[in-house]
């Protein structure tokens, strides 16, 4: 680097000093607080200041140093002051004596920098000096270091044929760059202009050839020098669609290792595939590899649930299921669970609707306590049985309406909640029957007497 320095003097010095020292009483008396305190409350022997010029141009961003012999260096950093637009002024207060030198010292970007000639006479007792300090700094240069970080990876495969390439850039002047692309061969891609330093350069989506292997290459440039990087490499993936093998089943109802469960379980899974396929999802007693059952066109990330009938209390079970994708399957892990004890108890039953005592009309209940015993019923109305079994769980319940005149309906209700929509015409008594079954073989009934009309 090299470093010139020169102090402005178009004018005598008795010309320019009493110029400037207007000039700085005014600002010196507007801005005390630059004042140096060495010696108890005294103020320095004399003053210096003026505007740094770096490469021509104004500047704050350096520190200016005053040191004369026999004295440690005062140094005031220059700075901006948007009151009287003093952008680059340094300002120093000093202590010396007439007829010594007083020599400068400049840092810029924690460097420091001694100007040829460097120093100034102290030829008179009066305290304020004004001195511009003109700086050339020729910095080298240096080139970009090489792009790094390639995106896709090198010797990546499988990648989308609309793709962008990207690289990561530095540069240790931290100037900006333009960033050219090109394929293996020198054909240019394309460029990125004014990337800044520690940035990523990119260019694209591209629309590429499927099932190829593509070779490039960047090279950085500051508008000097260059960089070139490695050359990558990537394959493009096949123009026909690639199926992958479906997920690993998992999240297994019951959980694995469960116990307490009951009989004729619900076995269920969660399934996922890569491709968003349609799964065939076959569930299998792991005991003997025997098929329990097969659902057939289950959705990409849904549960596959099938029902195990025919097993025996307080016995250990397991299963695994195979999830299939027409061409690719997975297996499960093998999951497992132990039954509840023997089920020797009935299920409990009754009616939520109707109840006895009330009136419904259309559907909906009024309520009359103790001005009638008989459930009346006006138009149609939903009927709803309560049933429940802790051990074994409910099988069905079995629902009969019978009439005087022998006119009877029988549903079989197999699904919870329990109920029938009863949208027959009738008229007069009515016997309302419900029979549950339990897993184990078990049975409860209740019956209620209406009068319905309509």
């Amino acid at each position: 680097m090299i470093v010139h320095y020169r102090i402005e003097s178009n004018m005598s010095f008795k010309e320019k000093s009493q110029i400037t020292l207007i000039v700085l009483v005014i600002l010196l008396s507007s801005t005390v607080s630059f004042s140096i305190f060495v010696h108890g409350e005294d103020l320095p022997d004399y003053f210096v200041a003026g505007f740094v010029f770096i490469n021509e141009e104004k500047t704050d961003g350096v520190e200016v140093i005053v040191s004369v012999p026999g004295y440690e260096n005062r140094s005031n950093i220059s700075h901006y002051d948007a009151d009287y637009d003093l952008h680059g002024l340094y300002k120093i207060g000093f202590y010396a004596k007439q007829g010594q030198y007083a020599n400068f010292t400049v840092k810029i970007n924690d460097k420091y920098y001694i100007p040829t000639p460097n120093s100034f006479y102290i030829d008179k007792p009066h305290p304020y000096f004004y001195f511009n300090i003109n700086l050339t700094v020729i910095i080298e240069n240096h080139p970009p270091c090489k792009p790094i970080n390639p995106s896709p990876i090198n010797k990546a495969v499988d990648v989308p044929t609309t793709t962008s390439l990207s690289v990561d850039v530095y540069d240790p002047d931290g100037e900006n760059m333009n960033i050219y692309f090109y394929w293996g061969n020198g054909t240019m891609i394309g460029v990125d202009t004014d990337v800044p330093s520690s940035g990523t350069a990119s260019i694209g989506p591209l629309s590429l050839t499927c099932n190829k292997l593509y070779s490039w290459y960047v090279i950085a440039n500051d508008s000097a020098l260059q960089n070139t990087s490695d050359t990558w490499s990537f394959t493009t993936q096949s123009c026909s669609p690639v199926n992958h093998p479906p997920d690993k089943p998992v999240d297994p109802i019951p959980e694995n290792n469960s116990e307490n469960i009951r009989l004729n379980p619900q076995l269920s899974v969660y399934v996922t595939d890569p491709d968003d396929d349609s799964l065939s999802v076959s569930f299998y007693n792991a005991e003997n590899n025997e098929l329990i059952d097969k659902i057939d066109n289950v959705e990409n990330a849904t549960r596959a649930t099938v029902t195990w009938p025919g097993l025996s209390f307080n016995t250990n079970y397991s299963w695994y299921v195979v999830v299939n994708d027409s061409e690719f399957e997975t297996y499960s892990d093998i999951f497992s669970f132990k039954t509840i004890e023997e089920d020797n108890t009935p299920p409990s039953v009754f009616f939520e609707t109707p109840e006895k005592g009330s009136l419904y009309i259309l559907g909906n209940k009024i309520t009359l306590p103790g001005l009638i015993k008989t459930t009346f019923i006006l138009g149609n109305l939903t009927i709803a049985v309560n049933a429940t079994d802790n051990q074994s769980g409910i099988n069905r319940v079995e629902l009969t309406i019978k009439s005087k005149w022998c006119h009877e309906i029988t549903e079989n209700l197999t699904e919870s909640p329990y109920t029938y929509k009863w949208n027959r015409l009738g008229f007069g008594l009515y016997n309302l029957t419900a029979t549950v079954y339990d897993l184990a073989g078990n049975s409860a009934n209740t019956s209620i007497v209406v009068r319905k009309f309509l």
